[in-house]
């Protein structure tokens, strides 16, 4: 096959998704190991460093992304990874790996910056739900 030729190959599991499912297991897992079954976010050492904390005085830049990999509960993380699958898949497969993570984390980033100058200053956010809305833009 040559360069040229349009990428005909489905996979079930492209690259991106593939990698972004195992960093928010990876990070789900992690963040329950050290801080124990009835661990949430909010509550925890780390919410001021990674969940998003849009105006207030935690509010640090590298928020924008770090938000997207954590989540609240066993369902919080289940739905989003499945919704990012099933309709990530198809959108990676058509536009390729590196244009389809660029993608993801500008809406998720685009999704952080939304929130915070809609009124959701006051509160912390989590979870993938804004690239996960922005990928059925697409």
């Amino acid at each position: 096959m040559d360069n040229y030729s349009p990428n005909t190959q489905i996979s079930v599991f492209p690259p991106v998704i593939k990698n972004l499912l195992i960093i928010n297991g990876l990070a789900f897992l992690l963040t329950k190991q050290l801080f124990g079954a009835g661990w949430t976010p909010i509550g925890s050492t780390l919410a001021p460093y990674l969940v998003l904390n849009p105006l207030g005085e935690g509010f640090m830049p590298w928020q924008l992304v770090t938000y997207m990999f954590l989540h609240a509960d066993l369902g919080h993380i289940f739905f989003n990874l499945f919704a990012l699958w099933i309709f990530g898949q198809a959108i990676e497969n058509l536009w390729g790996s590196k244009r389809f993570l660029m993608y993801y984390l500008l809406t998720g980033v685009g999704a952080a910056v939304i929130h915070m100058f809609l009124g959701g200053y006051f509160t912390y956010t989590l979870g993938a739900s804004g690239a996960v809305f922005g990928i059925l833009l697409a």
